[in-house]
């Protein structure tokens, strides 16, 4: 049974990890990860205190340590948002590769008989391509950067009216660049506010990279004008107008999000589809040879 919770354990963990890599959360779900990563991690830790390696060496015991340390909640480590989804692929990777899941997987199944064995061959298929559908879905959203509906609805029915930036913040970062090696660059978070023409007063707040200092820190003084696009019926759904990166014609959302987006998604996920195809192609085949064997004896 431990070894059937180890294995789920640690697929829950590759799991959160893409997702927090992969897609666009709420804060709360990275408090979640922190302290699903640390209770895992610790209890992993503790699980491998008997195994020693060259030199008598614990590296099992110290790298899940480790883990349970960056990740911790209590004193959390304040890394970029970039350098957090390379630290989570990498970990993630890391418990595929390295973390022993296939060796945990490959014992559990030697207690099996031939049948429960292709059973569970069968389920290791499906939760690979489900986990192959959900970072190509993950990579696709990513890839959209906002609600494709939404955005459509911007083009076509947008009210733009006036708003401000009111406070701004920005962060150290350093980018690697393959012409200019690496540079320094700057992370500004801000806060803005608008009113609609029916007096609702919005405030939301976005980011920006600029690789200069000081990128709109007049804001903290005097707030800066900026043009904002909502919807009448609903001004949850608004955007800064002509931020980089946005659709700003039926052309351009038609082939970017849904042309190009739906052809990444087709590529990306039928490698979760042929996952799950092949491993019931052979769940079947394997069957009927069992099937055959019994009843011949």
């Amino acid at each position: 049974m431990n070894k059937l919770f180890d294995i789920l354990l640690k697929l829950a963990a590759i799991i959160l990890l893409v997702i927090a890599a992969m897609t666009t959360q709420p804060y709360n779900y990275f408090v979640l990860l922190r302290w699903f990563m640390f209770l895992s991690s610790s209890y992993f830790a503790y699980r491998s205190k008997d195994l020693v390696g060259i030199y008598r060496i614990r590296f099992g015991v110290i790298f899940l340590s480790a883990l349970a340390v960056l990740f911790n909640p209590f004193f959390p480590f304040r890394f970029t948002k970039e350098v957090w989804h390379i630290i989570d692929l990498s970990v993630a990777a890391l418990f595929i590769l390295f973390g022993s899941l296939n060796h945990d997987w490959r014992n559990f199944k030697g207690g099996l008989s031939k049948t429960r064995k292709i059973v569970f061959d069968l389920i290791q298929s499906c939760v690979l391509g489900t986990l192959a559908l959900i970072i190509a879905i993950a990579f696709w959203q990513g890839m959209l950067e906002i609600n494709p509906y939404h955005e459509f609805l911007l083009i076509t029915k947008a009210t733009t009216v006036k708003g401000f930036i009111t406070h701004s913040e920005e962060e150290e970062d350093d980018v690697e660049s393959e012409t200019q090696g690496s540079r320094r660059s700057f992370i500004i978070y801000y806060d803005y506010t608008f009113t609609t023409k029916k007096g609702e007063i919005i405030k939301d707040h976005a980011s920006d990279r600029s690789p200069k200092s000081g990128y709109l820190q007049e804001a903290n003084a005097t707030p800066l004008p900026i043009d904002v696009e909502y919807i009448s019926s609903d001004p949850q759904i608004h955007r800064i107008k002509d931020m980089t990166g946005q659709a700003n014609t039926l052309f351009d959302f038609l082939w970017r999000r849904i042309g190009l987006g739906i052809i990444l998604l087709l590529v990306f996920c039928g490698i979760g589809f042929e996952i799950i195809k092949n491993g019931i192609k052979v769940y079947l085949t394997e069957r009927k040879k069992i099937t055959a064997k019994l009843e011949i004896e």
